[in-house]
């Protein structure tokens, strides 16, 4: 089952304590559903994999620049079976006027991850776990990586609080949300979604649900026009006009 936009925000809106463990696990699971990824694509991206850039189109740096001037964020995605071209992929969302915004997570979270870096008087290594925290709660101050687990749990219990089957949810139900928010709202057509969730086969397919909010702009569609395809009468005998 999708992760819809509104169980989106209650997991955005139930992390969002100011704890820094649960930021981390509120952008990936915010990256999973804007960019359309496996579990296993969040779990493995690395520092390196993100590119800010600001209005002018100007790549900022990571280990000095104001990133809140950022307007645009890049994931470069590593090679996978799966890809449309076979050779890895970079994909692109810019910044939003909502609670749910991936750029604003993104440098919220990649500065967090910068001031611990030059806590140890280090550059942010781009070769680290991008989802990784310092866990405050224990005396020694580890560092962690997110895990699958962490994130399928919480999806799970949010789901949960929603009502919603714990078993209907799923790895795959990020990928599958953001797929199905892509095509319903934006206008996107299949093609869209696939090129850009990179998907090889037509498999995306089965990730696709049709949802109430698509209904509005297909109504329009379906209303539009309507004498082009009208049955009139004339003459008593029924006459098709297309």
């Amino acid at each position: 089952m999708p992760v819809s936009w509104a169980l989106l925000m209650y997991i955005v809106r139930q992390l969002g304590d100011g704890s820094w463990r649960n930021l981390i696990i509120m952008v990936a699971i915010l990256v999973g559903w804007w960019f359309l990824c496996r579990i296993s694509e969040i779990i493995a991206f690395r520092v390196g994999n993100v590119n800010f850039y600001d209005a002018s189109g100007d790549r900022l740096n990571v280990d000095k620049d104001d990133l809140s001037t950022a307007v645009e964020v890049d994931l470069m995605f590593a090679v996978t079976k799966n890809d449309v071209d076979g050779d890895g992929a970079i994909r692109t969302h810019g910044r939003v006027s909502s609670d749910l915004c991936v750029v604003a997570a993104l440098v919220k979270m990649v500065t967090y991850r910068r001031d611990q870096a030059a806590k140890k008087s280090m550059n942010l290594d781009p070769m680290s776990p991008l989802f990784k925290f310092v866990d405050d709660s224990e005396d020694s101050g580890s560092e962690k990586q997110i895990t699958r687990s962490t994130i399928v749990r919480v999806l799970k219990a949010a789901a949960s609080a929603a009502g919603i089957p714990e078993a209907k949810i799923s790895c795959h139900s990020l990928r599958s949300g953001g797929a199905v928010q892509m095509l319903s709202v934006s206008g996107s057509s299949y093609s869209d979604v696939r090129l850009f969730g990179r998907w090889r086969s037509d498999c995306a397919r089965i990730y696709l649900r049709a949802v109430r909010g698509m209904m509005s702009e297909v109504s329009a569609r379906m209303a539009a026009n309507s004498t082009d395809c009208t049955v009139m009468l004339a003459g008593g005998s029924r006459v098709k006009r297309y």
